[in-house]
């Protein structure tokens, strides 16, 4: 997958942008506050729908601006393909595929498949299980729509237990029948999504391990492990097992909802040891792991966005993830950094087909205007 151009009006801090002729590494480069990684969650956006900064489309529209729109053109397998997004936040939400538009906005995802890397998500994959979870699910969905339906359903069986919960004071009064039609729902859908997982994390567990021993030069030894209740007992038992408990806390405690990763480092937590060069390290190792499964499972090269990774990394680290990155096993990237000449020397001496793009308060620029 090949994009070839990116139009955005009213998209965070650009009334108007357009950046085309892309080649294999973009560089985005302006100082912090500038637009850059404004522009990298704009391609997120056209490949998947939504922001990867930010879940409300309220707080991606321009300062006062009413409506924001992308029109983005892409290559897959010599297609072309013109995806449009006009969305007026709270109102109305249209994307448009080479003139069609969408039935569900659900729909595009898988189409176009793309992977983001920024240095927040270091700080929230080490301290919220539910980020980690999340992390899972964006790759799974991506290329799976059983587990796609399966989670969406689970959700919804989990939102209505939880409100039948929060109605009920004691277990004599609550509407045992509902709860068991609840149970047997979230049990038939959980084992679907436990399965996906687990087997999803054995593909990818060897890849991050080897990924991140090419990134550190083998440096310490790391581990990610997948856990979840359901390695030991189905979920109906588990459900009714914890009834008593989850009326008296009002939520549902137990569940695929409840999943997590074990991030380790020399067979420590992660977040108790590392430091920042080995978090970083560690993050952008586990995120081409999921490129690389993700990629294995479309059969198609996900765009892969890097936003302000750079920093804190020394040209040591830099050096060995970019000729990770400069082969055939990854296709175009885009890559923010506020160091406006680090990147470009670094590819530059490697012989590295890229493109540079300045960015200064909202505009794409060719070239550094003082």
């Amino acid at each position: 997958m090949i994009i070839n151009s990116l139009k955005l009006s009213n998209y965070r801090n650009y009334e108007n942008g357009h950046a085309q002729a892309f080649s294999k590494f973009n560089l985005f480069l302006g100082k912090n506050g500038s637009g850059k990684t404004n522009l990298l969650d704009a391609l997120h956006y056209a490949c998947l729908g939504k922001s990867y900064i930010s879940s409300n489309d309220k707080l991606v529209l321009k300062w006062e601006a009413e409506f924001f729109r992308l029109e983005t053109l892409a290559t897959i397998e010599r297609k072309k393909y013109k995806i449009i997004d006009k969305v007026i936040p709270g109102k109305s939400k249209e994307i448009i595929i080479n003139g069609k538009a969408l039935n569900k906005i659900s729909e595009i995802v898988g189409q176009f498949p793309c992977i983001a890397i920024a240095p927040k998500e270091i700080f929230i994959l080490l301290n919220a299980s539910e980020e980690r979870r999340k992390l899972m699910d964006r790759v799974l969905v991506q290329f799976n729509k059983k587990y796609l339906l399966a989670l969406i359903q689970y959700n919804q069986l989990l939102k209505r237990r939880n409100a039948l919960l929060k109605q009920t004071e004691y277990k004599s009064r609550i509407d045992l029948s509902l709860i068991n039609i609840f149970n047997q729902g979230l049990a038939e859908h959980a084992q679907v999504v436990y399965n996906t997982r687990k087997d999803f994390f054995a593909s990818l567990a060897p890849k991050f391990q080897s990924l991140y021993e090419e990134i550190s030069s083998k440096q310490e030894i790391c581990s990610i492990n997948y856990k979840s209740a359901l390695e030991k007992e189905n979920l109906l038992d588990l459900l009714e097992a914890s009834l008593e408990k989850d009326i008296l806390l009002n939520r549902t405690t137990c569940g695929i909802h409840k999943d997590d990763l074990v991030f380790k480092i020399k067979n420590a937590k992660l977040n108790a040891y590392g430091s920042q060069g080995q978090l970083k390290s560690y993050v952008i190792a586990l995120k081409l792991a999921l490129y690389a499964c993700l990629k294995d499972h479309t059969e198609r090269m996900p765009i892969l966005l890097l936003d302000d990774i750079f920093d804190k990394f020394d040209n040591f680290r830099i050096a060995s993830l970019v000729k990770i990155l400069n082969t055939d096993a990854y296709g175009q990237i885009f890559i923010t950094d506020a160091n406006t000449e680090r990147l470009p020397i670094i590819i530059s001496d490697k012989k590295i087909d890229y493109k540079t793009f300045y960015i200064q308060e909202g505009k794409i620029l060719d070239e550094i205007i003082e």
